[in-house]
């Protein structure tokens, strides 16, 4: 019997586009003939209105082999509040929340596959559901390496967030695996807040910093084409297929996940729901429009007549990228 599939999403009511965009691409880019299951962890003073549990939930409804609900983690955030407040950083509490499946599924085996909610789905996510991760507590793509980033990106290669000298790799927290057994029997939340209680200075990526620094050691890479940034459409022009890592990652992987993206991650400044020139933009663009989000006749906001030429100019030059990435694997054989 096929395991079900279970993804989880953390968002507010600030977040509920982007979390409306990336279900319903998960959705799209789902198989059919699997059951899955999709869950919302919401809370604290801008939790997810009832208006927006409704429409989320109207939907999924479109889709028979779909369950959905949401979860008010609230007292779990207010029990761990005096460690997690932390004006300080640009992200709020919420942010921890994907860290509470061990105690909110407090029974429940197999993977969880969580995305943020700056996330678009491409293609089926059967192979992150069915990875065995034995005793690993997540999988992950890596993001940055010692080697490379030490001098780029001192922000956590000089601080506590990665201070054993043996964790060489970083991963980045936007598309995981996670081992709901391993988060239970091993009290990973407990330890957590432990971690973040003494490093919280240093720790300018929160429970990013913090899953890193206790789990380097028990990470299952992940290829790149799972939790794609598309700026490497236009970075592998700085780096060498004869280099034996790109930030942490072969350069094959790369290339691969360039012509063909499993989930692409938004992460950076510029977000594909406003006036952008990225180079997956169109993805996400006509998700919002199939979706009503972005009525016919109608642009993205900070769209003006000339950023339009200007995309259009930087989609000929990711078509012309795109084909040098094909061409470069191509080489690498």
């Amino acid at each position: 019997m096929k395991k079900q599939r279970h993804v989880l999403f953390c968002s507010d009511d600030a977040g509920f586009g982007q979390l409306k965009v990336a279900t319903y691409s998960l959705l799209q880019a789902a198989d059919p003939a699997r059951p899955l299951r999709i869950s919302v962890f919401t809370g604290g003073e801008t939790k997810l209105s009832l208006v927006h549990r409704d429409e989320w939930t109207e939907l999924a409804a479109a889709y028979p082999f779909a369950s959905v609900e949401i979860v008010d983690v609230s007292p779990i955030l207010a029990k761990y509040h005096d460690v997690l407040y932390n004006p300080s950083t640009p992200w709020g509490m919420l942010t921890w929340a994907r860290c509470f499946i061990g105690g909110v599924f407090a029974s429940e085996t197999g993977n969880i596959v969580y995305l943020d909610i700056d996330t678009f789905v491409c293609r089926d996510l059967g192979e992150l559901y069915d990875l065995d991760l034995g005793t690993d507590a997540l999988a992950a793509v890596y993001e940055d390496s010692r080697a490379e980033g030490a001098g780029r990106d001192p922000a956590y290669w000089g601080n506590a967030a990665l201070a054993d000298p043996r964790a060489t790799r970083y991963f980045n927290a936007g598309v995981l695996v996670l081992n709901p057994e391993v988060f239970r029997s091993e009290n990973v939340l407990s330890r957590m807040m432990d971690w973040y209680a003494q490093h919280r200075a240093q720790a300018t990526r929160l429970d990013q910093d913090a899953l890193n620094a206790l789990f380097w050691n028990r990470i299952r890479a992940l290829p790149p084409k799972w939790n794609y940034c598309d700026g490497w459409c236009e970075r592998q022009l700085k780096y060498s297929v004869r280099e034996k890592e790109w930030r942490g990652n072969p350069p094959q992987t790369i290339l691969e996940a360039i012509g063909s993206p499993g989930i692409v991650h938004f992460w950076g400044k510029s977000k594909p729901w406003k006036w952008n020139h990225r180079p997956e933009r169109k993805r996400y663009e006509r998700a919002m429009r199939e979706l009503g989000m972005v009525k016919k006749g109608q642009f993205l906001p900070g769209t003006t007549r000339a950023r339009r030429l200007e995309a259009w100019f930087f989609d000929g030059y990711h078509v012309l990228l795109r084909r040098l990435a094909a061409f470069r694997l191509k080489r690498l054989g």
